[in-house]
């Protein structure tokens, strides 16, 4: 069979220009290297690529790919100074644009050495995800947390240290607690994904937070002064006169501190809450002054 297309194999145009190459090079490489990747091709498949990059990466070898094709490549069509056309990469050089190296450190986090030595050590077990739901205080102030993990029947548990502030859908990686490895390597990690619960009164905004704030009608009309609970404890709050419900009156400051220092806003949504039942009395009252304040639904569209 012919050989396949270059630009086929690295799935790009043949238009496309050195950084769209480039980019397709690293996304292939990263997929189908065969430290991170056990399927039966995955070697074939990396040397394919690794093979169309060594020639499209290069803009010499380019020209000449695109006048002739592989037969450029083709024994006795020439030099090619990577080698014969599907020759193995992993001995040979590369070309002087390539960035194999740094595809090798971004897979293992280390140098195209580390990446070499990884073929012949043991791989390390593979990582468990959980789900931790976590006490609302308890992101707010951060602190010791038990994590139960069952794994082969047996259950283990782990301390772990939850940051202050900590935000809900973060990530806390535990080394080691994760599954043994298969050929005599470390065990892998566990991955605690941070669920934090509901509070009865509070809610929470990235660093933020807000308190439905009950008040009466005389209250939202003459302006008081009221209590509300904050992570800090106790605080007074100014209700000026006039507030509408649904108004926003910030406290700064008194909302979440994270382990960097910063801190949020408290904001008490204001809620007029109407009595539940009168005296005729004050029914009467109630009436009488109703009569005498201003109609609140004017101007366009209303009229």
């Amino acid at each position: 069979m012919p050989p396949r297309d270059y630009y086929q194999i690295l799935g790009v145009k043949k238009s496309a220009d050195a950084d769209e190459i480039r980019r397709a090079h690293r996304t292939l490489a990263r997929k189908y290297h065969p430290d991170v990747n056990d399927s039966e091709d995955a070697a074939k498949r990396f040397q394919e690529i690794q093979e169309a990059y060594d020639v499209l990466g290069d803009d010499d070898a380019r020209k000449k790919y695109d006048r002739v094709g592989h037969s450029a490549y083709s024994s006795g069509a020439g030099s090619n100074p990577w080698g014969p056309a599907g020759g193995a990469r992993w001995g040979g050089g590369v070309p002087k644009d390539s960035n194999f190296g740094s595809v090798i450190e971004e897979i293992f986090g280390g140098g195209a050495q580390r990446g070499a030595r990884a073929r012949s050590q043991p791989r390390p077990g593979q990582p468990v995800h959980k789900d931790e739901t976590i006490p609302f205080d308890l992101a707010l102030t951060g602190g010791e947390h038990t994590v139960r993990v069952t794994r082969g029947g047996s259950t283990q548990t782990y301390s772990v240290r939850i940051p202050k502030g900590v935000a809900d859908g973060a990530k806390l990686r535990v080394r080691g607690a994760g599954r043994p490895s298969q050929s005599g390597g470390p065990p892998g990690d566990l991955i605690l994904v941070v669920r934090i619960s509901e509070h009865t009164l509070l809610r929470r905004d990235g660093l933020d937070l807000s308190i439905e704030a009950p008040v009466t009608v005389a209250e939202a009309t003459l302006g008081a002064e009221i209590e509300l609970p904050t992570p800090a404890g106790r605080v007074t709050l100014t209700v000026p006169p006039g507030t509408a419900s649904g108004s926003r009156l910030r406290l700064r400051g008194r909302g979440v501190e994270d382990d960097a220092g910063r801190r949020g806003d408290f904001y008490a949504v204001i809620k007029i809450v109407p009595p539940l039942a009168m005296s005729d009395q004050d029914a009467a009252l109630m009436k009488e002054l109703g009569g005498r304040m201003p109609n609140p639904r004017t101007g366009r569209g209303w009229s």
